[in-house]
C-alpha cells in the first residue's frame, strides 16, 4: 500500500511539474537584465539570440552596443539597423536587454474607429486591459495611415547613457503600411525594470522596414492581448552591470528615450 502511494505522489508530482512548465512557458515575461541598466549605459550582454530563442516566440529588446531594435513574433527575430533596414536575427548576436516569451492570445480586439495618434491608440486600447496592475503583451496588426518609428546606431566605448544617443537617433516615417508591432504594457510600479505603459516595436508585411513606434495614425486594427502572469528577470552577472551605480532615476529621463518628443 505505502508503495502504491509513493507512485500516486511521483506521478502527481510529475504532472505538476508538467504543468507548472507550462504555465511559466505561456505566462512568464522573461526579462534580460533592465530599462535602468540600459539608461545607464549597459549595453553589453552575455545572452546569445540562440539563447533568448529557447526562452520565447515573441518580444522585443536590442543588441550589443545598441545597435538597433529587435522585434520578435511567431518565432521570427528581426534587427532593424540604424539605416531602415530590417535582418534576421543570426543566433550568435548578444543582447544586453530583451523580454520574451511565448505568445498566446487570450483577448482579441478590434479598433474599427479611426485613431489620430499613438496616445489616442493607447486610449482606445486602455479600457481592453482588465487590470493597471499587471502586465500584458499585445500584438497590433493592421494598416497604418501614417507611422513613425526609430532605430539606433551601435555606440563604441566608452557608453554614452541612452538619453544622449537618441538625441541622434533615425527616424522612419511612412504611410499606408502594412505590418506588425509587437511589445508589451507593463505597470507603473515596474518603472525602474521596464517601460511602463506601452512599448511597442514594428516590422512591416514585406520584412523592409521596422523601429521603436513614436506615432501613428490608423483606421483599423487587430490587436492580439495576451495576459501576463509573472515577469522573471535574468540578472547580468558581467562586470559592467554588477558594478553600475542605479541609485539615481529619472522619469522624464525614460520618456524623452521612448516617446515622440516632436
Amino acid at each position: 500500500m505505502q508503495k502504491n502511494n509513493r507512485w500516486k505522489w511521483l506521478i502527481l508530482l510529475c504532472l505538476w511539474a508538467g504543468y507548472a512548465q507550462a504555465f511559466e512557458t505561456h505566462s512568464t515575461v522573461v526579462q534580460i537584465s533592465t530599462i535602468q541598466a540600459l539608461l545607464k549605459g549597459v549595453y553589453d550582454g552575455e545572452m546569445s539570440f540562440g539563447q533568448l530563442k529557447t526562452l520565447g516566440d515573441f518580444g522585443f529588446g536590442t543588441f550589443n552596443g545598441l545597435d538597433g531594435e529587435m522585434a520578435a513574433f511567431d518565432g521570427q527575430f528581426y534587427q532593424v539597423k540604424s539605416d531602415g533596414t530590417v535582418h534576421l536575427v543570426p543566433d550568435t548576436l548578444k543582447t544586453p536587454y530583451a523580454a520574451v516569451h511565448f505568445f498566446q492570445t487570450d483577448k482579441t480586439v478590434v479598433l474599427n474607429a479611426p485613431i489620430q495618434s499613438y496616445p489616442h491608440f493607447q486610449n482606445a486600447l486602455d479600457p481592453h486591459l482588465p487590470s493597471r496592475n499587471r502586465p500584458y503583451a499585445l500584438k497590433v496588426t493592421g494598416t497604418f495611415d501614417y507611422l513613425k518609428t526609430r532605430s539606433v546606431s551601435k555606440q563604441r566605448k566608452p557608453y554614452p547613457p541612452t538619453v544622449a544617443v537618441v538625441a541622434h537617433q533615425s527616424i522612419f516615417e511612412f504611410e499606408n503600411i502594412t505590418g506588425t508591432a509587437v511589445g508589451y504594457w507593463f505597470p507603473d510600479y515596474m518603472d525602474k525594470l521596464a517601460v511602463p505603459g506601452y512599448h511597442l516595436h514594428f516590422i512591416s508585411e514585406d520584412k523592409q522596414h521596422g523601429g521603436h513606434v513614436l506615432n501613428c495614425r490608423l483606421s483599423k486594427a487587430t490587436i492580439a492581448i495576451d495576459f501576463i502572469d509573472s515577469v522573471k528577470l535574468l540578472i547580468p552577472q558581467d562586470a559592467a552591470f554588477q558594478g553600475a551605480d542605479f541609485s539615481t532615476y529619472s522619469r522624464k529621463e525614460l520618456d524623452k528615450v521612448v516617446k515622440d518628443n516632436d
